[in-house]
């Protein structure tokens, strides 16, 4: 699993050895390693500031994480019997103020990021200052940001369409894929198979 930062210069992966890792975005070099891991990602769980991580455990514990020092800030076991569902997505405001966790059941939590408070929907038009709310992820799809193209995994490869004319306009040479990324600025995809992801740059492989 993987997930980028909000500028798109970094991202996070986790893995079987419990182990998240931050690497730089351009350079696929590793900057700092988190131990003691036992879960999976949530996207858009780094903030716009890069202070916060947020991921869920696998008994499906909210986990805020300190960015810096990689130690965890707090835990919500206490909300567990309200989540039935798994968390879907993260919606940090502009100012990283506030965030909004997406369940898959469609339900929604907010919570201020100084104080890790939970929050009430209605107050301070919370709703309204954070702006769209979280999506629902598939990780093997992903659509570029401006729009044009989307990448698929189908039948564990990789297939780049084109939005306007629902046609593939190229296939990579990978086999045995799990998910897709786009990374928010639009420069480069990342790609999983197996425990290796690839990195490659978008206009490399845009030619229509």
């Amino acid at each position: 699993d993987f997930c980028f930062s909000p500028d798109g210069k970094y991202f996070l992966t986790s893995g079987a050895d419990f182990t998240m890792r931050l690497y730089n975005t351009s350079t696929l070099k590793e900057l700092k390693t988190y131990n003691d891991y036992d879960g999976y990602f949530i996207d858009g769980g780094l903030s716009p500031d890069l202070k916060l991580i947020v991921s869920m455990d696998r008994k499906k514990f909210l986990t805020i994480w300190d960015f810096e020092s990689g130690k965890i800030l707090k835990s919500f076991p206490d909300l567990k019997q309200n989540w039935n569902s798994k968390v879907d997505g993260v919606k940090f405001s502009a100012d990283g103020k506030y965030f909004s966790v997406l369940l898959s059941d469609f339900s929604r939590y907010y919570f201020e990021s100084d104080s890790l408070r939970p929050i009430k929907s209605g107050t301070s038009n919370i709703q309204e200052y954070i702006g769209s709310q979280p999506q629902s992820i598939d990780p093997k799809t992903s659509k570029s940001p401006n729009g044009k193209f989307v990448a698929k995994v189908l039948d564990d490869k990789i297939s780049i369409w084109c939005s306007d004319s629902n046609k593939v306009i190229t296939y990579l040479p990978l086999v045995n894929a799990r998910c897709v990324k786009f990374s928010p600025n639009g420069l480069t995809m990342l790609v999983c198979v197996g425990k290796i992801i690839y990195s490659y740059s978008v206009p490399s492989f845009f030619i229509v």
